[in-house]
């Protein structure tokens, strides 16, 4: 799932607004997080059943904080460029005298990887993509549901009607329902009770990545050690705590680097031995009694390490040393863990930054090549400027129209390469053969109307 931005047709305006309520944080990730900022007259946000936290203004006004809150870490100093829209007091919401009442000014990615701010409207995707042990083309990467709202509508209630919407059509033709989810940054970072919660109550696992500002060692209860929403033991060592991701520019040995320090602090992470509950508690097991370490706290398990080339906790804790009782997890076979609050949105299956959450991971790039490959000059051409009309009815059918053609040339695109569909099916039969214009001679144009009167006749 993703969103990108489409410009309105019309021209946002331009003013100081009267008041911080109705101007919505350009600050915030690039599918527009703007709490208490509906435009007036935008009902493209539709609320789905169980997201009773969505219409809350305290939950959305937590959200714009902790974007806030993180923000200067996740850009750094330097102030993005904002393109041609206006300044963060200037603008006006749902402003009903603008060219396009049901547009708004939000924030989306420029070409040069900058964010921008713009006049127009998100469209959330939900897309198809390759499922554990799939090849790239066991089944065709097609859009399943899209939704398009004013550009500074947040994203939870949304993407949760795409998913629901989904799983019903699903459930209705007995197929299985939507299990996991991969987002990028700004979806996860919502407040855990209105977004991971809520796809927990699906029975949905999100896959996502972190940002700068949710590395390092957070100390739980009983001094264990909690990093990447995965506990560690608490003899793990302090630097570890932080190990950034390399952007896609770098060198591959710096990827190399970054894969050798994740294999190393997973060695200490506690094994899981139950999946963990919608408040994320979970039955967990020391790190030396599963194997992937060894401890002097744990008989036998140094000897064993030693012999498979393991490392070996150097530091364990020591009740005469520490002033305090040995963990729970040093002692017993298994222990219930219940993770600080901050730790619980970032639970997922796959240990973060390890291979198999890796290939998970860069199946996101799916979702993110279909608006390009809709936008390219030579097929739907969905660029600014290509389509002539205002207002939220008219785009989600521009944009209906262009998802289903992407989709039909995807489908007979794959057809052609796998050949696993009947060819006589109407989706993938070749489409009849347009000869465009042909310059009729006098005496042809006659023949053609001879031919066109006795018809007629």
């Amino acid at each position: 799932m993703d969103a990108t931005g489409i410009w309105s047709w019309g021209k946002g305006k331009k003013k100081r607004a009267e008041s911080p309520s109705t101007t919505p944080s350009t600050k915030a990730e690039p599918a527009g997080d703007t709490p208490d900022a509906s435009p007036a007259g935008d009902t493209s946000t539709v609320d789905t059943p169980g997201d009773t936290l969505d219409a809350a203004p305290a939950a959305r006004r937590h959200d714009a904080a902790e974007a806030n809150a993180a923000e200067q870490e996740v850009r750094g100093d330097a102030q993005a460029p904002r393109g041609d829209g206006p300044g963060d007091d200037e603008i006006v919401v749902g402003d009903p005298t603008s060219h396009d009442p049901d547009a708004s000014w939000g924030v989306k990615t420029a070409k040069n990887g900058k964010e921008e701010t713009f006049y127009g409207f998100h469209e959330h995707t939900l897309l198809q993509v390759p499922a554990d042990g799939q090849e790239a083309d066991d089944e065709p990467r097609l859009i399943r549901r899209f939704e398009v709202t004013a550009a500074n509508a947040d994203v939870v209630a949304p993407s949760l009607n795409l998913i629901d919407r989904l799983n019903d059509r699903y459930l209705g033709d007995g197929r299985q329902r939507v299990e996991q989810l991969i987002v990028d940054r700004h979806y996860h970072y919502k407040a855990v009770e209105r977004w991971k919660d809520q796809l927990a109550r699906r029975g949905i696992a999100q896959v996502h990545d972190l940002r700068v500002d949710e590395h390092g060692f957070i100390e739980g209860s009983d001094r264990v050690r909690w990093a990447a929403g995965h506990a560690h033991c608490p003899a793990a060592a302090d630097d570890l705590g932080t190990i950034l991701r390399p952007g896609p520019s770098e060198p591959r040995s710096t990827f190399a680097s970054f894969a050798v320090r994740i294999q190393r602090r997973e060695r200490y992470a506690l094994s899981r031995r139950s999946s963990p509950a919608i408040d994320g508690s979970h039955r967990a097991q020391c790190s030396a009694l599963a194997g992937t370490v060894g401890c002097p706290l744990r008989a036998g398990t140094v000897e064993a390490a030693i012999e498979l080339g393991l490392p070996i906790v150097e530091r364990p804790p020591d009740p005469d040393r520490d002033g305090e009782p040995l963990p729970a997890c040093c002692t017993q076979q298994t222990v219930t863990l219940v993770p600080p609050p901050e730790v619980r949105k970032l639970q997922q299956e796959h240990y973060w930054g390890s291979e198999r959450w890796t290939r998970k991971w860069n199946r996101r790039t799916y979702v993110e090549g279909s608006y390009g490959n809709r936008k390219n000059t030579s097929t739907e051409n969905m660029r600014r400027g290509q389509f002539r009309v205002t207002g939220i009815a008219w785009v989600n059918v521009v944009v209906g129209l262009a998802a289903a053609s992407y989709d039909l040339r995807m489908l007979r695109n794959w057809q052609q390469r796998t050949g696993k569909l009947d060819p006589a099916h109407p989706l993938v039969a070749a489409p009849p053969p347009d000869h465009g214009f042909v310059m009729l001679t006098e005496e042809q144009y006659a023949q053609l109307a001879a031919q066109y009167q006795a018809d007629v006749a």
